[in-house]
């Protein structure tokens, strides 16, 4: 009598990605640069005054539609230029990144600089 056929073997697992990239084949890109990220930046009042300035590293994920997500501050010389730097990170829009051409959520984090004239 015919044997059934042997079971197909199973199938190769797909291999696993990240779900954050720290670095992509294609890397996000800030849509307007860092100027135009800079040109968002309010420069927090109390902080002129006080002549608080510097830089604050602020990092996130940019998803697959070019969004920021969680944004944290790495580093900063001041929680005043901290949440200033946020909020201009958070209205910042990206090209998002690619990996083996499709979009993937990238982790990404960009300097804002605060310094008085």
């Amino acid at each position: 009598p015919n044997a059934p056929p042997p079971p197909p073997p199973p199938p190769e697992p797909e291999p696993t990605e990240p779900e954050i990239f720290e670095v992509a084949e294609v890397q996000p890109e800030l849509i307007g640069g860092l100027p135009g990220l800079q040109s968002r930046v309010e420069y927090p009042e109390f902080a002129r005054r006080a002549g608080i300035e510097g830089q604050v590293v602020v990092q996130f994920v940019v998803d697959e539609r070019g969004n920021v997500v969680d944004p944290v501050v790495l580093r900063s010389p001041n929680e005043l230029l901290s949440e200033a730097a946020l909020k201009a990170v958070r209205e910042s829009q990206f090209t998002p990144g690619q990996q083996r051409g499709r979009p993937v959520k990238v982790r990404f984090a960009v300097p804002v600089t605060f310094r008085l004239r």
